[in-house]
Parts: C-alpha cells; sequence; structure tokens
C-alpha cells in the first residue's frame, strides 16, 4: 500500500504518515523473541530448582527426624535384645557380662539397650531362671508384671504371668518389691504375689525348675490347673467341688497332659480332662 493511493480512508492516513519510517527486520524479532524466551526458561529452571532444594531439604528433615526418635527410643527403654519361647520351649540365653538365663515355656525376655555397660536391666514375662554374675556397681534388675525383683548376682527364679507371681531363690540374697510392699529373700525362700493376698514371703524347699517338669507341695488343683496351662496352653475342667483340693506331688513332663489327668483323675476319684 502506497501512501498516494487515495482509497487510504481519512481516520487512518495519520497512522500512516507515522508509521512510514517503521522497518520489519525478521532477525532483530527472532532474536528478541529468543532472548525473551531464554530469560522466562531461566527463570522457569530457577523456580524448579528451588522446588527440588526445598523437597531434598524436607527429605533431609524427615531422615534427621526419624533418626532422633530412633535414638530417643534407644536410649529410653527400646529393648537391645528379645527373646520369646512358645508353649513346651525352652532356650538359654547367655548375657555380655556372663549372666545366664533359663527362659522357660511361653515367655518373653527383653535386654535393655547397653546392658552390662550402663545397667543390668531385664524385662520378662512368665518364667526363668537366672545365674546373675555378681557386679556391686550394676544391680540386675527384673521388671515382671506383678514385682520387680533386685540381685547384685546370685541364682533365682521368676515366674509372672500377669495373674500371679513368684520369686524363689536358690542361693544368695534376693529383694522382691511392688508398689504396696517389699521383702528380703535367701536361699530356699519364696515370694508370692496375688491380687487377694498381696505379697508374702515364705519358706519352701520345693520349686518347679524352668522346664516341663513341674513339683507340686500341697497346691490347690486351680493352682496346678493355671501352671499347666502357662506351659501347655491346655487348661484342665476340675469338678467345680474340687477346685479347692491340695496336690502334692510330681509330674516329669505336664506336656503329656494325658498321664497328668489321669494321675488327677485317680487321686481324687473323679474324671479331670484337658482342653
Amino acid at each position: 500500500m502506497k501512501k498516494e493511493d487515495n482509497n487510504i480512508p481519512p481516520e487512518y492516513q495519520e497512522i500512516w504518515d507515522l508509521a512510514k519510517g517503521y522497518t520489519y527486520e525478521p532477525a532483530q524479532e527472532t532474536n528478541a523473541a529468543w532472548e525473551k524466551f531464554a530469560a522466562s526458561a531461566q527463570q522457569s529452571a530457577k523456580k524448579v530448582s528451588f522446588t527440588w532444594v526445598k523437597f531434598a531439604a524436607a527429605a533431609i528433615i524427615v531422615a534427621l527426624v526419624g533418626w532422633g526418635v530412633s535414638q530417643f527410643l534407644t536410649a529410653n527403654g527400646s529393648p537391645a535384645q528379645h527373646f520369646a519361647c512358645t508353649f513346651g520351649e525352652v532356650k538359654h540365653v547367655k548375657l555380655s557380662d556372663g549372666s545366664i538365663i533359663e527362659l522357660g515355656s511361653n515367655s518373653n525376655l527383653d535386654i535393655a539397650q547397653n546392658y552390662g555397660s550402663q545397667n543390668r536391666n531385664i524385662k520378662l514375662k512368665g518364667h526363668a531362671k537366672f545365674t546373675v554374675t555378681r557386679n556391686e556397681n550394676l544391680p540386675f534388675i527384673i521388671e515382671s508384671p506383678n514385682v520387680t525383683t533386685q540381685v547384685l548376682g546370685t541364682v533365682f527364679e521368676v515366674k509372672d504371668y500377669s495373674t500371679h507371681a513368684q520369686v524363689y531363690v536358690h542361693s544368695g540374697k534376693v529383694q522382691v518389691a511392688n508398689q504396696n510392699a517389699k521383702v528380703l529373700l535367701v536361699q530356699n525362700q519364696k515370694a508370692s504375689y496375688s491380687k487377694q493376698q498381696g505379697l508374702l514371703k515364705t519358706t519352701d524347699t520345693q520349686w518347679n525348675t524352668v522346664g516341663n517338669a513341674l513339683e507340686f507341695q500341697s497346691t490347690s488343683l486351680v493352682q496346678i490347673s493355671a501352671e499347666i496351662e502357662q506351659i501347655t496352653g491346655r487348661k484342665l475342667v476340675i469338678p467345680s467341688h474340687l477346685i479347692n483340693e491340695k496336690f502334692t506331688g510330681k509330674f516329669n513332663n505336664v506336656a503329656d497332659i494325658s498321664t497328668v489327668c489321669q494321675v488327677l483323675s485317680a487321686a481324687f476319684n473323679t474324671t479331670i480332662i484337658a482342653q
């Protein structure tokens, strides 16, 4: 279109006059567009980079928090080692200080972190026999559902299945306590706990060692049934009129539940079965 073209409408004539010095240069327009694109891309890259840094920082923080929680739990009672026995099973555990634990049937044992260097703390649920290496500076402490047992070095047994507890001393001295009472035991003495009687100290030369052998001295059939159930997982069905009757005797293998039932049935002239 040329200026002298008489077909230009009057209202566009001024625009045409102003634009007469404009020259279109494709190269310049391309360079400008590229510079604009490059600047935009660089800005986007900065945003992406910053976003990645944020996610990386968050991941590091999560990892550090997780590590911190792990360290906190470890320092506040998380067990270093855990041992468990099923029905009829027995395990022998040797600790770093030379102490030996014989863990009985249906029992669980947790050894605390830093055992032997900062503490000698044990958690027990069930039945175990302890032969403890003496250490005057670090008492050997067992926490079980109903009582806490503390020694410096001796041989003793703890049986605590949450409904009742017994601690028997083979040699040395043992302190047994709960929130209401504390007793000191010596050789052949036993502490018993029940909700009905509380914590009692008695002398008892008979004791049920860890394993499938059980020996009873004037023990009620209800208690015998509870002892056998803890070891075998099976409960004796005792006629109601006999639940308080006492029995004295020894079973070399209570896992042979049919023999146990036969012996008790004959002793009380009744029929006792297991379920």
